[in-house]
C-alpha cells in the first residue's frame, strides 16, 4: 500500500480526508463546500485489503460492473477500467491515482443502481472494531451531482454512505471511512454500491481502498521511571496482561534472546521495554523503564583469636566496618535474636555469618566462620539434672579448689540410705583422667577441697562427679 499523506476531515457519519493533486484553489474550495473538524485516527493494525491500491491490476477483488482495457472503453454503465490516466478510458473523463498521480486507480462509469462496484471478503477477529476507507474522486468535470457509495458488510449497510466531491468538484481526492464492530463474525464481506439512482454525469475513481483493526493495544511495564536493585539482586518487570498478546522484551534497541513472558526479571542496568503484538494485528511498545544497581557492603568476618575455643570457651568474631553499616548475626542459617553489634562473641561450636547493610538498603551475607571445639570431653551430659547447682571455686584455680554439689538428693526419701558413693574426676582436654577419688556422700550435698598436687600445663579441665547413675560435669580453669 502506497504512503500518503493527508489534512483529516470529519462529518457526521463518516470522516474524510482531502488531497488537492491540482492546486491550492482547488482544495480551498473544497474547504469552502464542506464543513470539517481535525480529528485523529486511532492507532490501527495491519492492512487487510489485498490491491487496495490497485498496483497489481485487476485481481484481488469482485465487481458485478463489466470491466474494459482499451481506448475510450467506458461508454457504457456501469463498468470499469483499471489504470494510470481516466482520460485514456473515456475522454471526457480527467484524474490520476491519489497518491503519485502515476500509479493505478479504479476508474468506474457507474449508472445508480444498487450493484457492487466492487467487494473483498477478509478473515477478521471477533468483538473487534474495524475502520474501512476508501479515496473518491469525480472523473467527469462536468458532473452536477454527488455520489454516494454504501459500504456494506455481510450484507448490512455500514455507517453513511461517502459522498464523493461536491458537483463541479473534479480531480480532487477526498477519504472516507466507516467503523465496524465484528461481533461474533470471523470474516468480513465488504462491498460498495453507488446509492444516487443517477445513471448520468456521475462517474468517480476509487484509489487506496483499506480494512484495518482499530487497535487499543497499550503495552505498559511496571514499574515505571527509575527503578533501583542492589547488587545481584534480581528485580522482576510486569507487561500489562490481555487476551492473545505475545511479548518480546529488550534492552535499549537489542533483543533480549527468550525473553517473551509477561515478566523478565534483571540484576543488570538498563533501559528496558517490551514490545507486544496481538491476534488483531496490533502492535506497541512500552516506555522504557530504567534500572540502577546500588552498591553492595563487603562483608567479612575476623576472628580475634583461636577458632578452636577448647582452651578457651570462646572466641571474638569481628565483621567489617564502614560508614552507615548494620549487622546482624546468625548461626548456620537462622539469626542470633540480638546480636547486631559489630562484634560477637562464639561460645559453642559452630558455623557463624554476619549480614552487613548499608544506607542504601543493600545487604551481604558473609561467609561462614567454622567454630570448632576439639576436646574429646563434654562440659555437661545429657544424664545432668537441671536443678543440681554445681560450683567449682575458685575457679581459675592454681591447683587448690572447692566442689561444692547441691540439689542431687532430690526425691530420696529420708529413711533411705544416707550415704551415697560418689566418684571425683579431673580430666584433661585429651580426655586423660589426672585426679580420681571415690567417696561417701549425703544424699543433699557433696562438699569436697581437692588438690592437684602434680605441676599441670596451664589450661582448661574438666571436673566430673558420678553420683546415683547421673553424670555432673563443670569447667575449671587451671593458671599457676
Amino acid at each position: 500500500m502506497k504512503n500518503k499523506t493527508s489534512t483529516s476531515k470529519t462529518t457526521v457519519g463518516f470522516r474524510f480526508f482531502s488531497w488537492n493533486t491540482l492546486s491550492i484553489f482547488k482544495f480551498s474550495a473544497l474547504l469552502l463546500l464542506q464543513f470539517f473538524f481535525i480529528t485523529t485516527l486511532h492507532a490501527q493494525g495491519p492492512e487487510l485489503i489485498v490491491n487496495g491500491n490497485f498496483e497489481s491490476g485487476n485481481t484481488g477483488f469482485t465487481s458485478t460492473y463489466s470491466t474494459c482495457n482499451s481506448y475510450n472503453c467506458l461508454s457504457v454503465a456501469p463498468s470499469y477500467a483499471i489504470g494510470t490516466d481516466a482520460s485514456f478510458y473515456q475522454t471526457s473523463f480527467v484524474g490520476h491515482d491519489h497518491t503519485t498521480g502515476a500509479g493505478n486507480f479504479m476508474i468506474l462509469e457507474v449508472d445508480g443502481t444498487l450493484s457492487s462496484m466492487w467487494s473483498e471478503s477478509v478473515a477478521v477477529q471477533p468483538n473487534t472494531n474495524y475502520t474501512f476507507s476508501l479515496w473518491i474522486l469525480n472523473t467527469y468535470s462536468n458532473t452536477n451531482v454527488i455520489t454516494p457509495i454504501q459500504v456494506k458488510i455481510n450484507n448490512v449497510n455500514v455507517g453513511s454512505p461517502i459522498n464523493s466531491p461536491a458537483p463541479y468538484v473534479y480531480y480532487t481526492w477526498i477519504q472516507g471511512s466507516v467503523t465496524w464492530n465484528s461481533g461474533s463474525a470471523t470474516t468480513a464481506n465488504i462491498s460498495l454500491h453507488d446509492i444516487s439512482g443517477v445513471n448520468y454525469a456521475n462517474n468517480v475513481g476509487l484509489d487506496d481502498i483499506s480494512f484495518k483493526s482499530e487497535c487499543t493495544l497499550a503495552a505498559t511495564v511496571t514499574p515505571t521511571g527509575t527503578v533501583s536493585t542492589c547488587s545481584g539482586v534480581y528485580i522482576t518487570l510486569t507487561a500489562n496482561s490481555g487476551s492473545g498478546i505475545s511479548y518480546q522484551w529488550k534492552k535499549g534497541n537489542t533483543t533480549l534472546a527468550g525473553a517473551t513472558n509477561s515478566t523478565y526479571s534483571t540484576k543488570n542496568a538498563g533501559n528496558y521495554k517490551v514490545y507486544e503484538s496481538n491476534s488483531s494485528g496490533c502492535s506497541s511498545t512500552s516506555a522504557a523503564t530504567t534500572v540502577t544497581v546500588l552498591a553492595a557492603p563487603t562483608a567479612t568476618i575476623t576472628p580475634l583469636g583461636n577458632l578452636d575455643i577448647c582452651g578457651t570457651g570462646s572466641v571474638v568474631l569481628q565483621a567489617n566496618s564502614g560508614s552507615g553499616l548494620t549487622y546482624q548475626w546468625k548461626k548456620g542459617s537462622g539469626d542470633i535474636p540480638g546480636e547486631t553489634n559489630q562484634t560477637y562473641t562464639a561460645t559453642t561450636k559452630g558455623t557463624y555469618k554476619v549480614v552487613v547493610t548499608n544506607s542504601n538498603g543493600c545487604s551481604k551475607t558473609s561467609a561462614g566462620v567454622k567454630v570448632t571445639k576439639s576436646c574429646r570431653i563434654e562440659e555437661s551430659t545429657g544424664n545432668e539434672i537441671s536443678s543440681v547447682e554445681f560450683l567449682l571455686y575458685p575457679n581459675p584455680t592454681g591447683g587448690h579448689f572447692t566442689l561444692n554439689l547441691k540439689g542431687y538428693g532430690e526425691g530420696i526419701e529420708e529413711n533411705e540410705e544416707a550415704n551415697e558413693p560418689a566418684t571425683i574426676e579431673v580430666i584433661d582436654l585429651l580426655g586423660q583422667i589426672i585426679y580420681s577419688k571415690n567417696i561417701s556422700v549425703m544424699h543433699d550435698e557433696l562438699k569436697k577441697e581437692i588438690s592437684l598436687d602434680n605441676p599441670l600445663p596451664d589450661g582448661m579441665y574438666l571436673v566430673r562427679v558420678t553420683l546415683n547413675d547421673q553424670v555432673y560435669s563443670r569447667q575449671l580453669l587451671y593458671q599457676k
